[in-house]
């Protein structure tokens, strides 16, 4: 069959082999002959099989049987006729003699069969012949010298299928024919006993009878079939010659037609997008094989339906597309591209950009082509919603170190004051509510900073079994009786390097925010198991994260769900679904930035209506647990010559009362340039310099550098509230004494000065 000339044609492989393969005219007339012939001459075979096979046989045996029943009956026939003149002479109007002379004239004239010559016989049980139509000269004599077809005599045959409760039966011997005089042939009779005058009654047929037109009946069918084997092979001699003809004709066609398309052909499959061809209605008649895999239309049916209802395709905001058919090849919108989504799975939608084309000689259809823009939107919808978020992590970062200055003062401060009034209980009351209060300020600050990537972070082996216990048993003393917490701890050797409290933090903002979501009650369910991701997995795709072994951390609840809008925008800081009051906005932004700070991935599933799951994957590690004990702190020493760079007057002020507490000699320096013009006067006269990061004029960068320079010996602390800033990471590997992370506790600063004074004292002269 030709492929029309606006459809799209495909090439075969195995097709244009068998074509360049194909036999030559002499070749075809054989087969043509053997496609033809073969099945003539199994036909005739079938016919004559099923003719002296089954029909001969059976009507055989159904002659047979016919004879031997008419015989039966005849005989019966009979006996109901003696019957009947036995009744005459009961009643008294024929005497005995009368009745049987009567019966033996009746039945002496009865002919019947085909010829009309077979008759009926009476003998009785002397045995004495009393009646033969043919041969009256044996009446009233013997037959003891008679045999029966085993030799025996035949009045003893008799005797045997008379001596049964129906009184007769069959009986095989040998007669003479009719009245012709000649030898005796065998036959078949049935007799009966007529009880009431000893008679037996016996007709029969000739066994040479029925062979002979079994005989007729197979001479007829042998040469009907005879005929139609000549009819058939005339007109299979005819239907090879047409056959061969048009097979000629067709391979011909075929092989012009094969090349032309090939080309064309090799081009569309090698296309990298789908291309769907369509008739005139709309019914799709073929698709490429990047079609197929685009739209799963391998599945028998795909093709043959009509465009408007073959595929599931919405509108970008997800109204439902029902007339693309008329869109794509209409008046007013021909072959305008359509941005479109086709619904290939649940959940995962595939964005399309669709242009079409009409194909000369196919009015009202054409060539409809799918360009898969899904990549490409996914993309760049990531890279939009890292920049906005990076955008958003900078300005929070940049708020939060401010902050981070002031609750520096007001928490030292705080502290101060209610060490001051130790005996004025309500006065130290007050400021311990505002060193509380300090501490809240700080866990915001906090997670502030763990969104921007800049807050505190410490490197350890952690073990996710561990913690996704612990923050199970916590939630277990504050979730709704009706949630049903689950843990599935599936992972072996669940270990990470990580912040433990950044965490656990992360992991407690999870699942109370799980929790959040099931007010009606339902189940929350916290697992971890291990997983491989290659290069072509989904959740890999533009995070520029490695391939390789992870542990997946999932917090999933069975509660409201989030629209494609809400999950968009979950984890930007302050941004809450939550009524006011109820929420700060920053517990997912703050998940975030702490996963993107353990070089992970956090991926969410969510339906509107259907639950959340929250997903963290982080990269498995082969170190081992710490499970040392920390040593004992030592007394804070108090003695050393302290120098504070800091361009906040509060926080240096803080800082000077709080280590000359302890009884350590303090020089405060507002910037850079002044705390290197005071190390060039006091050159190895100080012990240690607390230098925070940002500052105008000179940056701290820059000042330390320039300290080093004057003094090697001299240990420099970086004071910050970024932790994770590049510039602190690299003046630790530059050889900063450590790191102060703001806002400290004044005992907290203590212990750090007195650490650092301790490990890098001076030699002595």
């Amino acid at each position: 069959m030709t492929t029309p000339d606006h459809e799209i044609p495909r090439s075969d492989p195995a097709n244009d082999q068998d074509l360049a393969s194909a036999p030559g005219r002499r070749a075809i007339w054989r087969a043509a002959t053997l496609r033809m012939v073969l099945p003539a001459i199994l036909t005739v075979a079938l016919f004559a099989a099923t003719v002296f096979v089954v029909a001969l046989p059976a009507f055989e045996h159904h002659l047979r049987s016919t004879r031997r029943e008419t015989a039966r009956n005849v005989v019966q026939s009979a006996v109901s006729l003696l019957a009947s003149y036995e009744r005459q002479v009961a009643r008294g109007d024929l005497t005995l003699e009368q009745a049987q002379r009567r019966a033996r004239e009746r039945l002496r004239q009865i002919r019947y069969g085909a010829e009309g010559k077979q008759y009926y016989w009476i003998t009785d049980l002397q045995p004495v012949v009393v009646m033969h139509p043919y041969l009256t000269e044996i009446e009233g004599t013997d037959i003891l010298d008679m045999p029966d077809a085993q030799g025996r005599p035949l009045i003893y045959s008799f005797l045997d299928v008379v001596d049964n409760p129906r009184q007769g039966g069959y009986v095989a011997y040998r007669w003479q024919r009719h009245d012709e005089a000649g030898p005796r042939e065998d036959k078949i009779s049935y007799v009966q006993l007529y009880e009431p005058w000893g008679w037996i009654v016996g007709s029969g047929v000739y066994v040479d009878d029925v062979e002979a037109r079994i005989a007729d009946m197979s001479d007829t069918l042998t040469v009907i079939s005879l005929t139609i084997l000549v009819v058939i092979l005339g007109l299979t001699g005819f239907m090879v010659v047409s056959a061969a003809r048009q097979e000629t004709r067709r391979l011909d066609a075929e092989r012009s037609r094969r090349a032309r398309e090939r080309d064309i052909a090799t081009i569309l499959d090698a296309l990298q997008d789908a291309v769907v061809a369509v008739d005139a209605t709309g019914t799709i008649v073929r698709l490429n094989p990047v079609a197929e895999r685009l739209l799963d239309a391998r599945e028998p049916g795909t093709t043959g339906r009509h465009l408007d209802t073959a595929f599931a395709l919405t509108e970008l905001d997800g109204r439902p597309i029902t007339d693309l058919f008329a869109r794509l090849f209409g008046t007013e919108n021909a072959e305008a591209p359509l941005q479109a989504q086709l619904v290939a799975e649940p959940g995962s939608p595939r964005t399309l950009q669709i242009s079409a084309s009409r194909i000369d000689g196919a009015p009202g259809g054409g060539v409809i082509v799918m360009h898969d823009r899904t990549d490409e939107v996914t993309l760049r919808n990531q890279l939009f919603q890292a920049q906005k978020l990076e955008a958003v992590g900078q300005l929070a970062g940049g708020v939060a170190h401010d902050f981070n200055n002031l609750l520096t003062s007001i928490l030292g401060n705080a502290e101060l004051l209610a060490d001051r009034l130790a005996d004025d209980e309500e006065a130290r009351s007050s400021a311990e509510e505002i060193m509380v209060a300090s501490g809240r300020a700080a866990d915001l600050t906090g997670q502030l900073l763990a969104f921007s990537r800049k807050g505190k972070f410490q490197v350890a082996a952690v073990d996710l079994n561990a913690l996704a216990e612990e923050v199970a048993r916590l939630l277990s003393r504050s979730i709704d009786k009706r949630i049903e917490l689950q843990t599935v701890l599936s992972a072996d050797g669940a270990v990470v390097e990580g912040d433990p409290s950044q965490l656990h933090h992360a992991l407690l903002n999870l699942g109370l925010n799980a929790r959040d979501a099931m007010p009606d009650g339902g189940t929350l369910t916290i697992s971890t198991r291990n997983v491989h991701l290659d290069d072509q997995d989904r959740r890999l795709r533009g995070t520029g994260r490695p391939a390789g072994p992870y542990v997946e951390l999932a917090v999933a609840d069975t509660g409201w769900g989030m629209t494609e809008e809400v999950r968009s925008r979950i984890f930007e800081p302050f941004f809450t679904t939550k009524g006011p009051g109820e929420g700060t906005g920053l517990g997912l932004a703050s998940v975030y930035g702490c996963v993107i700070n353990h070089g992970g991935i956090l991926d969410v599933a969510t339906v509107a209506g259907d639950g959340s799951t929250f997903t963290i994957l982080l990269p498995r590690t082969a170190r081992a647990l710490d499970q040392r004990d920390r040593p004992a702190q030592p007394a804070v020493s108090g003695e050393g010559r302290i120098m504070i760079v800091d361009d906040e007057e509060v926080v240096r002020a803080l800082a000077e009362r709080a280590l000359a507490r302890y009884g350590y000699e303090v020089i405060s320096c507002e910037d850079g340039i002044e705390a290197i013009e005071r190390l060039r006067k006091e050159r190895e006269e100080i012990d240690l310099v607390i230098l925070d990061l940002v500052m105008p004029r000179l940056s701290g960068e820059q000042t330390f550098d320039e300290l080093r320079r004057l003094d090697p010996g001299v240990p420099i602390l970086i004071a910050s509230g970024f932790t994770q800033d590049a510039a602190v990471q690299g003046l630790i590997h530059r050889g900063a004494a450590g790191f102060l992370a703001k806002p400290f506790q004044l005992a907290h600063l203590a212990r750090t000065v007195d650490q650092t004074i301790r490990q890098h004292a001076r030699p002595e002269a």
